[in-house]
């Protein structure tokens, strides 16, 4: 199924040369910057041919797996790339195989030995290893589909960033419009969470209530619980660490660690445009001359915002 292909390059120390890598995870090809030959020196570098499996023999058990296409042609790979013609079957399903947990375990069981660069793939291992493939035209028909729903997923992350994008814009007009200045200590309530460790998360039956920590990943959701402390709109945001300062609006059922300030916003202001103003300000406020960066609840009291009538804010949010 798998035919190897080499083609050496006869290195000339005066030329160029624009090595490629490949991402684990099924990232894909990136390009590294050009060497000199001189820079090479002996190290045995080879040719792309394009429409090939090609892997990377240190981390294929972390999937970096690709295909080489027409824009890698006269770019160059070493020894640790090896490159592949797949003969009779389909390139596109062969490289969407390896991109699957399947594929991943036989690259990992091809890969013997400690983690990181003691895990070298066993070429001879991983050419004897078998798979069961359907029929050239099912997978055809595969990854057929599957390169649409690819294409249609980067089409909505590019029109998800472009909101984002005018998200942001919009969101810093908020601070050029009239109206008048408040401490946030006139306009809200300030709290902050309980200390909730992963010991009493992994302890619930029926967890459904996020606890919001200090993370920024998966929108701060650290765990959840039976029960919650918190109920309706409100603005949250990280007291301590790397991503202190940022703020979060909130609406519904939750708990809150000890790491996030709480602000619940008195009636006559919108929750939702004042989390965005603060999104704004908060980090020209935190203490970033300490090993742990903060922004306490006596410092975000202070700040001073300006707010336009309540129905302008509700316009704008």
């Amino acid at each position: 199924m798998l035919q190897r292909i080499s083609f050496p390059v006869t290195v000339d120390e005066n030329k160029l040369y624009y090595q490629i890598g490949i991402r684990s995870h099924s990232k894909g090809i990136f390009y590294k910057e050009a060497e000199i030959g001189r820079q090479i020196g002996n190290k045995r570098i080879f040719w792309i041919e394009p429409n090939c499996l090609i892997l990377n023999i240190v981390f294929a058990w972390e999937q970096a797996v690709a295909k080489t296409s027409e824009k890698e042609v006269g770019m160059v790979a070493s020894h640790r790339f090896p490159m592949y013609k797949v003969l009779n079957n389909s390139l596109d399903y062969i490289v969407d195989f390896f991109k699957t947990e399947k594929g991943k375990q036989l690259l990992q069981m091809a890969s013997p030995g400690g983690a990181g660069r003691n895990k070298t793939l066993n070429q001879d291992f991983f050419l004897n290893s078998k798979i069961y493939l359907p029929s050239l035209n099912e997978q055809l028909k595969t990854s057929e589909l599957i390169e649409l729903i690819e294409d249609r997923i980067e089409t909505q992350i590019k029109i998800i960033n472009d909101y984002k994008l005018l998200k942001k814009y919009i969101t810093k007009s908020f601070i050029k419009q009239k109206g008048t200045s408040y401490l946030l200590s006139e306009i809200a309530e300030l709290g902050r969470g309980r200390v909730i460790s992963s010991a009493e998360i992994s302890k619930q039956k029926s967890p459904i209530y996020p606890v919001y920590s200090s993370q920024t990943s998966n929108n701060g959701v650290m765990g959840y619980l039976d029960n919650y402390d918190y109920e309706g709109e409100y603005i949250t945001w990280t007291t301590d660490g790397a991503n202190a300062g940022t703020v979060y609006y909130r609406n519904g059922k939750f708990n809150c660690t000890n790491v996030c300030g709480i602000l619940k916003i008195k009636n006559g202001y919108d929750a939702y445009y004042i989390s965005n103003i603060l999104n704004c300000y908060t980090k020209k406020y935190v203490s970033t001359n300490l090993a742990n960066p903060k922004l306490m609840n006596n410092v975000m009291a202070n700040i001073k915002i300006n707010l336009p009538s309540i129905e302008r804010q509700k316009y704008l949010a």
